[in-house]
């Protein structure tokens, strides 16, 4: 962010380097720009919040100190139509469309903006119109900033979504991806296919009890690591609790899910060391496959009954895997 501490706030009617045509507010009269100038300006030196003050075709006549401190940059590059350059490109858009409803309808517009010099910040400018409602001459907004707000929304957000341990998708948020691969297998080529390969690691009990519930996480979060380099990268892989995970793939055809079951395999039963040991851990794997997808919720539900009609039948004397 550029160096504005100590910067004293000014209107476009005041002195700096620019006159005539590349006056700031030159598209407004001079009268009009000082009247609403004059009526902010000790109002908004008191303020704690930004205050900018805008007539004409956008033209920013007035920000206060705090404006200038908020928004970045120096006064003069502010001033006019400067301060629009602020905001980050992606959300330039939506502030048009606020301001516009604003002096369509009169009703006070709230918008969170990203600024485009400082990644991870977000200021929240609260708009008000200028003149009567059915005829406004511009807006005047307070400019606050709300990153810290922004970023725990963020987080709260991502938290509601993601299972702590492993940072994958939970299983509210695989209900929703399992929905959207549905959506655009009804796009895909025909033959295409979406198989849930639904986990569950065998004997983990075992390890927290052996090793520790710390080599139990560890475990954890290797097996999710190690789930999401096989698949895809547009694939989903989500922790549902405890051992059991589930894997959404989009496949071009049948044939590839056996090929995809061997590498889910092959990468989980790679041995993990311990601080006391190695483990090798194994899973039961339930298998759906759908070329649509009615019910998120029933499909994931049938590779779960096929998890556990492999686990079952695993457990069966004469299964040569260790357990």
């Amino acid at each position: 962010m550029s160096n504005v501490g100590g910067a004293t706030s000014r209107t476009a009617g005041q002195s700096h380097p620019r006159s005539g045509a590349d006056q700031p507010g030159a598209d407004v009269p001079i009268d009009l720009r000082e009247r609403w100038a004059g009526e902010f300006e000790a109002l908004g030196a008191a303020l704690p919040l930004g205050v900018i003050t805008v007539v004409g075709m956008g033209t920013a006549v007035y920000l206060n100190d705090a404006a200038v401190a908020l928004f970045g940059r120096p006064l003069d590059e502010l001033l006019g139509h400067g301060w629009e350059a602020t905001v980050h490109p992606d959300d330039r858009a939506e502030l048009v469309a606020a301001i516009a409803v604003l002096l369509d309808t009169g009703v006070r517009q709230r918008l969170v903006v990203r600024t485009a010099d400082e990644p991870g910040r977000s200021l929240e400018l609260t708009f008000a119109v200028l003149g009567a409602d059915d005829d406004p001459t511009g807006w005047v907004a307070t400019v606050d900033d709300v990153s810290e707000r922004v970023q725990a929304e963020r987080r709260l957000a991502h938290d509601a979504t993601h299972d702590q341990l492993t940072q994958l998708p939970n299983r509210a948020l695989l209900s929703d991806r399992i929905r959207q691969a549905g959506n655009r297998l009804e796009r895909a080529e025909p033959g295409s296919v979406l198989a849930l390969l639904f986990l569950d690691l065998d004997e983990f009990k075992a390890i927290n009890d052996r090793h520790g519930h710390a080599a139990g996480d560890h475990v954890l979060r290797t097996t999710a690591a190690r789930l999401s380099h096989t698949v895809r990268a547009g694939d989903t892989v989500a922790r549902l609790g405890g051992d059991e995970f589930v894997a959404v793939c989009e496949l071009t055809d049948l044939d590839e899910v056996e090929g995809l079951v061997a590498r889910v395999e092959a990468s989980i039963e790679t041995p993990i060391h311990l601080r006391d040991g190695t483990v090798t851990p194994h899973a039961s794997i339930g298998i759906a496959v759908a070329d649509h997808v009615d019910d998120p919720d029933e499909l994931l539900d049938e590779a779960d009954r096929q998890m556990y009609l492999r686990k079952t039948t695993r457990a069966q004397p004469g299964d040569g895997r260790r357990r």
